[in-house]
């Protein structure tokens, strides 16, 4: 049987608009619906502004004014410490630099005229002293709790132990294998319900010359409480 050539470069486009149309239709919640994040990471940056979403889990009908972070607290505060824009209200902007810690999770707002507030799980975000790792891969799936990693050895040293900086992230033993030019690493972790995501980067020890040396991964990586990491992402 032939296939029309056209139709088939025309599937992926009718796809995309298939998808657009079903979630236009979709029913927006009455009120904003917020998902329930543990969002915790370290980076060794000397200077940046973090910008930090905050994740709805429906679009709401209405729009969000007058976001504020009831609960912020920071160590090192710069001025200003933190702030909105209105073209994105629901995205965080804080600078931070080495030595700078902020964590907060409670959301008020005003919406449709009327303030709420919304627990927004837990956010815990450091500035710290240490060098940085690029991961080359990393991906995962939907059948198994797993982050699979692989790291260029590049000059690093001998790789002794990983493990995610997100305390709420619970491993189980950690598998690392080698070959000439790279390190693989399996991380099984367990089941969690208590969020709906865990945002976390890994934390890499290595030990040259004797002496260990430390690195933070500069991947965050995003893991939902049912699909996992449901992507595979290459980067060198």
């Amino acid at each position: 049987m032939k296939v029309n050539k056209k139709i088939l470069l025309l599937l992926p486009l009718l796809v995309v608009v298939f998808l657009l149309l079903w979630y236009a239709f979709q029913p927006a919640a009455s009120t904003a619906e917020f998902l329930h994040n543990s969002v915790e990471y370290s980076k060794t940056s000397l200077y940046e502004v973090e910008s930090i979403m905050l994740e709805e889990g429906k679009p709401s009908r209405n729009t969000v004014t007058e976001p504020r972070l009831i609960d912020f607290d920071m160590k090192q505060p710069m001025d200003p410490a933190v702030w909105f824009c209105e073209a994105a209200p629901l995205t965080v902007y804080v600078p931070m630099k080495q030595g700078s810690r902020v964590r907060f999770q409670t959301l008020q707002y005003t919406e449709n005229g009327v303030e709420r507030t919304a627990d927004l799980g837990r956010y815990d975000i450091r500035y710290v002293k240490g060098k940085a790792l690029q991961e080359s891969e990393f991906f995962g799936n939907t059948e198994e709790q797993v982050i699979n990693i692989r790291i260029r050895k590049k000059a690093y040293g001998r790789l002794k132990t990983v493990e995610p900086v997100n305390r709420d992230l619970k491993v189980k033993a950690v598998e690392i294998s080698e070959d000439e030019k790279s390190y693989r690493i399996r991380i099984p972790y367990q089941d969690f319900s208590a969020y709906d995501y865990i945002y976390t980067n890994l934390k890499y020890t290595f030990e040259k010359d004797g002496r260990k040396e430390i690195y933070y991964g500069e991947q965050v990586l995003p893991i939902h409480k049912e699909f996992g990491i449901d992507y595979h992402v290459i980067i060198d």
